[in-house]
């Protein structure tokens, strides 16, 4: 999503990582969440689906997936809100 050594294409972007994320690509999956978290690319904000993603790369350990997580848990963003979850 950088453009470094290609033409930026955001759209691209999203496609690259939901490839990787659905072959089980743990970074794949956090980027593929961050863009539906962001609204970037060709998909638009989707909190709901962002947490899909954030979590399946937070269960095989990635630690910036499961701080991110924390965060929709704590403040309710794409899941109920839930404290005792966030704080696990």
């Amino acid at each position: 999503m950088e453009g470094e050594g290609v033409e930026k294409n955001d759209t691209l972007g999203v496609k690259w990582f939901r490839m990787a994320a659905e072959n089980g690509d743990i970074m794949g999956a956090y980027n593929l969440g961050s863009c539906y978290y962001n609204g970037e690319g060709d998909l638009k904000v989707d909190y709901a689906e962002a947490v899909k993603w954030y979590q399946k790369a937070a269960e095989k350990g990635l630690d910036i997936a499961q701080y991110q997580l924390g965060l929709c848990y704590l403040e309710g963003t794409g899941v109920e809100q839930n404290k005792e979850e966030a704080f696990q």
